[in-house]
């Protein structure tokens, strides 16, 4: 599915929760990046980013509408993605979010927060919230395998 970005905000500001989040003091200026990300021209997820402006100041003169900001966080600023975590949970979105993403009051949607790291430092503070009736969460898990999760947005 082709998949594009339509960018509500590129900024940079300050954020002392998310600061927090990234170990960092709480009037740290932080890029932040606000997207709809569509897949086949429709709504799929509204993402929001921050990252310390220090590292991530190059970042303010890229177009993300049809560039993925791990490619663009690498080549621009040197910063590589090595691990972090995830948090997904099911939500019942507000009406401003859902008119965003084009959807009823009957469909739930997927809240993630995810905590990116390049090495043992915090870089990425990301909360995403997808279309319930667009995504699934697969997990499958074996004796040797252990427990492994597939995420999946679906047309």
């Amino acid at each position: 599915m082709q998949q594009r970005s339509v960018v509500r905000n590129l900024d940079v500001r300050a954020d002392g929760v998310v600061a927090a989040r990234l170990a960092l003091e709480e009037s740290t200026p932080l890029l932040y990046l606000e997207r709809l990300r569509l897949a086949g021209g429709e709504p799929l997820a509204v993402d929001r980013v921050w990252l310390p402006a220090r590292r991530a100041a190059p970042l303010l003169e890229v177009d993300f509408s049809h560039t993925a900001l791990y490619d663009e966080l690498a080549r621009r600023c040197g910063v590589r993605l090595s691990g972090g975590h995830e948090r997904i949970r099911a939500v019942v979105p507000g009406p401003g979010e859902r008119r965003l993403l084009g959807i009823g009051s009957g469909i739930a949607a997927f809240a993630i927060e995810r905590l990116g790291c390049s090495g043992e430092q915090p870089v990425e503070w990301r909360t995403t919230l997808v279309r319930g009736d667009r995504f699934t969460v697969t997990a499958q898990f074996s004796s040797r395998g252990g427990y492994q999760v597939d995420v999946t947005g679906s047309g």
